[in-house]
């Protein structure tokens, strides 16, 4: 659900400047927004250790924002990155949290102990990203037009 409020997010913002890669960067969250969880089953990882490391994704996202200057395919791995730190934004919430340090073995995981994953208060900091992708194209939109 997330993921879907920030593809729309990206759409809104990037769309009429260039569609291809808000196209792309829309499935990339999409399939992002799950990836720390489903590429460490067939690997046969640990939950929430080398998959639920930000540098990974933040490295994904570094390296494929400039290329998207020349194609925009790029887009893809770009906003597939995002949807893994948006997952990995709303994971560092829970009692297990995710791991921060070099190496993510899982021992050494950071917490912010807000909320358990499915209980009232987890939903409703699902909801608050969603309301804030939902309303940040709005936001930005109104500064732009105001340069």
């Amino acid at each position: 659900m997330a993921g879907a409020c920030v593809s729309i997010a990206l759409a809104a913002l990037f769309w009429d400047a260039h569609p291809q890669a808000a196209a792309c960067a829309i499935a990339g969250v999409m399939a992002g927004a799950n990836a720390p969880d489903w590429i460490e089953k067939p690997l046969m990882l640990q939950h929430r250790t080398w998959t639920h490391w930000p540098g990974w994704w933040l490295a994904l996202l570094s390296g494929s924002l400039p290329a998207m200057i020349f194609s925009p395919l790029p887009g893809l791995a770009a906003g597939f990155a995002v949807g893994a730190l948006l997952h990995l934004a709303l994971d560092i919430g829970t009692p297990t949290g995710i791991p921060l340090r070099w190496p993510p073995d899982g021992r050494r995981r950071r917490s912010l102990h807000l909320y358990t994953t499915g209980s009232p208060t987890g939903e409703a900091a699902v909801l608050a990203v969603v309301v804030a992708c939902c309303a940040l194209p709005v936001a930005l939109h109104g500064l732009f037009m105001r340069l």
